[in-house]
């Protein structure tokens, strides 16, 4: 169950609770021999101290829920009809944002489609091993999620470019396009530009291409220059 299911399941409990504090007030203003026993165990300090949490945990638990939504709201696919594969520091910057806002005990589903130009057989494995191996080892380690908080598979192939879609709580959040026929980029988006050594550090061989432990320049995926 995500963070934001819980949190609605537990205002809802927050409001059952309230109301029939509400009901037991009408009942004992009703009944005075009830009403003289029940101020005696709930003074009225208290019970304006009772209204006043339950009124704070109502509105506090909405503030969560709908930042939850705000932060990632539903899309769909065709939302991203437009869309163009994304450098490699686009990559990142989209992942960090789901590890930093999306609580680790929450469940997060990858799926990832091959598209019309994409021939390699294991891309899909490659390309979730990339965004998995960077959610659970290649963020702040307070970010860092479990890999049984995250479920990856592979879905039909699709027309035009490949794509990885994110699900939270059953709703499309997000969606990566990499390059054709190459894996994604997510981590050390800049090394090997301008004589940067590749795959030299253990970092950078935690995800493909220089998990193949490549002693040459590795084949060409989206860490590209910005132009």
């Amino acid at each position: 169950m995500g963070k934001a299911q819980r949190m609605r399941n537990d205002l809802g409990n927050i409001r059952g609770q309230t109301a029939r504090l509400a009901r037991r007030l009408r009942h004992e203003e009703k009944s005075p021999t009830l009403q003289g026993e029940f101020m005696d165990r709930f003074p009225s300090s208290k019970i304006c101290l009772i209204a006043v949490i339950g009124f704070a945990l109502v509105c506090f638990c909405q503030n969560l829920t709908g930042q939850s939504d705000d932060t990632f709201p539903t899309q769909k696919v065709s939302d991203f009809d437009k869309a163009k594969p994304g450098y490699c520091w686009y990559n990142q910057l989209q992942l960090d944002r789901i590890s930093q806002h999306i609580s680790s005990d929450s469940t997060i589903i990858m799926i990832a489609r091959l598209g019309d130009k994409d021939r390699k057989a294991n891309l899909n494995k490659r390309r979730l091993h990339n965004i998995r191996a960077y959610l659970t080892d290649g963020v702040t380690e307070q970010f860092r999620r479990s890999e049984g908080s995250i479920i990856i598979a592979e879905g039909e192939r699709t027309k035009g470019h490949g794509r990885i879609e994110f699900y939270l709580d059953g709703r499309l959040i997000d969606l990566l396009i990499p390059y054709p026929n190459n894996d994604i980029g997510v981590a050390d988006c800049y090394a090997g530009i301008d004589g940067d050594p590749w795959c030299a550090t253990a970092r950078q061989r935690l995800f493909y291409p220089c998990k193949d432990y490549v002693k040459k320049r590795p084949p060409k995926t989206n860490f590209k220059k910005i132009k």
